[in-house]
């Protein structure tokens, strides 16, 4: 099968994944954004559907504190013994908090956390002769405990066990053994340009570990030419036929600017005679190929159901989504807002997508009566509360007299800038954001007034290289703030995939 990466398309970073019964399971972090852990299915590890999400509650995971950025780090999905095993770290501005759920099956539920003592990101977890090892990442070294699976309690350690092959911020550790060796899978360089996949090798698992004379495994760091930047951070997977590869994040920038945030990349990869993993190629190309038989999917376009019960696993908000807001009624969707703007770092009322192409329409046809200029409704492109743009109606003084209008506004920083426009009367409005290589427009339709341009706005103010959300990446979606309702008839996302 010949496919293109990225394989998971949009926010999707710092992949793990695991096998069960012939069928891939992996996990991505998001960071600020409820809710958090999406799990998805595999049989080819190129096509890959969305099951569920880990963690739903946003209190059992303390996400209420979190900046922009901080939240759920670098998940490892493992299965031991038929049980299923996430473990990861929570980063709020009261510092890191490590722990792991536990389930029957990968689409949940999910245990409650299961706290863990350890000062570090990036958990990772490993089996042997009755214990549990964690592996993690504590500022540019590599440590190791033995917990207590019942309680979380470290048994041994912390230990150090090493400090990595040279490069910066040594991170993403995950142990497995192979012909008597444990081998360290590691990421290095800081999650940027210089990203790269090492590995190490010990004949103990507490160390030395020893660098493979094949570095990096995987790197696009001295290919600037390539499309997919910032390769790294990889969980490795053996399949069925012994075949190997590498699952990774890297970047789709455009001038250096990263508005997709990492994805989800796969690689082939193969052990060397003398017992080293490499991958296929030594940089990571869109274009690959695996013995599988099939073809590629193509990217999905999203049209919200307004019949359901309920929002889709896909659509995620800011620290907390409230659903208790949202209700699907008379084939619409009816939200209430709340307190929080768009600038709030707190838990606005956005149901947003992650933008997985630069190319899209994203397109929703509303009915909202504001009472006054503190009460919003409409579609939002979103990076963090101090980078977003939105096209919403509102109520604003027009010559002298407070009335309904259509509001654009860009917010970059301290720069806010909005052109506001007065409306025809109509019932509904239909709004329409149009993304591109370089830009968003921005369009309505009320009444006889059809495909109506606003404005538009460069995508660079919401790349991850000009915003405050370093981890992240663009999402959109709708929005509402202040204590009124606002009815959403449909709210549809389609993406257009760019040839390679």
């Amino acid at each position: 099968m010949k496919y293109t990466n990225p394989v998971i398309r949009g926010m999707y970073p710092d992949p793990s994944v695991c096998c069960v019964d012939g069928v891939y399971y992996l996990v991505n972090s998001t960071f600020e954004y409820m809710p958090g852990i999406p799990i998805f299915r595999s049989e080819d590890l190129v096509n890959w559907e969305q099951i569920g999400n880990a963690l739903v509650d946003a209190q059992a995971a303390g996400l209420g504190d979190c900046p922009s950025s901080g939240g759920i780090f670098a998940p490892t999905i493992r299965c031991h013994r038929g049980r299923f095993f996430i473990i990861t770290t929570y980063f709020g501005k009261g510092g890191m908090q490590n722990f792991f759920l536990t389930a029957e099956r990968p689409e949940g539920p999910w245990s409650q956390p299961v706290l863990l003592p350890i000062e570090g990101i990036d958990p990772s977890l490993y089996w042997e002769e009755g214990k549990t090892y964690v592996q993690y990442a504590c500022f540019g070294s590599i440590g190791q405990v033995v917990i207590d699976e019942a309680d979380g309690r470290i048994l041994e350690g912390p230990q150090v066990i090493t400090k990595g092959c040279g490069g910066r911020d040594a991170e993403g550790p995950h142990i497995f053994r192979r012909d008597g060796y444990y081998y360290l899978l590691l990421a290095e360089g800081g999650t940027r340009e210089g990203h790269m996949v090492t590995l190490m090798r010990s004949s103990s698992i507490w160390g030395p570990f020893q660098p493979s004379p094949y570095l990096p495994v995987v790197s696009n760091r001295d290919f600037a030419r390539e499309p997919l930047q910032c390769v790294g951070h990889a969980d490795w997977i053996q399949d069925s036929r012994g075949e190997d590869y590498l699952v990774a994040l890297a970047t789709r920038p455009v001038k250096h600017r990263s508005v997709l945030g990492r994805e989800t990349v796969l690689t082939p990869a193969y052990w060397t005679e003398d017992g080293w993993l490499r991958g296929a190629s030594p940089y990571l190309p869109c274009q690959c190929e695996t013995p599988y038989t099939g073809v590629q999917l193509e990217s999905q376009s999203f049209s919200m159901d307004m019949q359901a019960d309920g929002l889709p696993m896909q659509i995620i908000s800011p620290r907390k989504r409230h659903d208790e807001l949202v209700r699907f009624e008379d084939g619409a969707m009816h939200v209430t807002g709340n307190a929080y703007t768009l600038s709030h770092e707190a838990s606005p009322v956005l149901l947003a997508l992650r933008q997985s192409e630069y190319n899209f329409t994203m397109e929703t046809t509303l009915s909202f009566q504001p009472q006054d200029c503190r009460q919003e409704a409409g579609l939002a492109m979103y990076l963090d509360p101090n980078h977003h743009i939105s096209l919403f109606i509102t109520r604003r003084p027009v010559e002298g007299q407070e009335t309904t209008v259509l509001v654009l506004r860009k917010q970059a920083d301290d720069l806010v800038n909005e052109t506001i426009v007065q409306l025809q009367e109509a019932s509904r409005i239909h709004l329409r954001i149009q993304g591109s290589k370089l830009r968003y427009d921005f369009s309505y339709t009320s009444g006889s007034e059809e495909n109506v341009p606003v404005g538009w706005t460069y995508n660079k103010h919401l790349s991850t290289g000009c915003g405050d959300s370093p981890n992240t990446g663009a999402v959109g979606g709708v929005f509402v703030v202040g204590e009124q309702t606002a009815h959403f008839f449909h709210f549809t996302y389609r993406p257009e995939k760019e040839a390679q």
